[in-house]
């Protein structure tokens, strides 16, 4: 676990890649970010994906984009990896953390750091599935 922080509010995040690995195209798999309020007070989180000039298509989604902790509290944000085409996938979430609570904000909102993600789709159903037997006799 590292803390990312440039100054208060601190807001731990866990874990900082995540990687899919392969996956068939057309499946969907998810994996979990974690994000912990270490700050003495209530902050409010919103995850964004960087526009990039080549931004047509992003094969991750999440759960949610935005949100509230209080102090010492964990939020779980659900990541998906649902490739419509093959290829190798690399993206960005940024992080921003505002003090406050959208009633009573504290300061402004800043850019704390990101979550790389990763993975790669392929069109091979038995490369994406390391649980598959084939039995070719004896």
């Amino acid at each position: 676990l590292e803390t990312i922080s440039q100054r208060s509010p601190a807001v731990l995040v866990s874990p900082q890649d995540v990687n899919f690995s392969i996956l068939q195209v057309n499946l969907k798999k998810s994996q979990i970010v974690t994000l912990t309020n270490t700050f003495i007070a209530p902050v409010t989180w919103t995850l964004r994906f960087p526009v990039e000039e080549d931004d047509s298509y992003n094969p991750f989604t999440l759960s949610s984009i935005q949100g509230e902790l209080d102090p010492f509290e964990s939020v779980p944000v659900d990541v998906f990896f649902e490739p419509l085409g093959e290829g190798e996938f690399t993206k960005t979430v940024d992080i921003w953390v505002q003090p406050g609570r959208p009633s009573n904000f504290i300061g402004t909102q800043k850019r704390i750091g990101s979550v790389t993600l990763r993975g790669i789709a392929s069109q091979n159903s038995i490369q994406g599935h390391p649980l598959v037997s084939i039995d070719f006799g004896a």
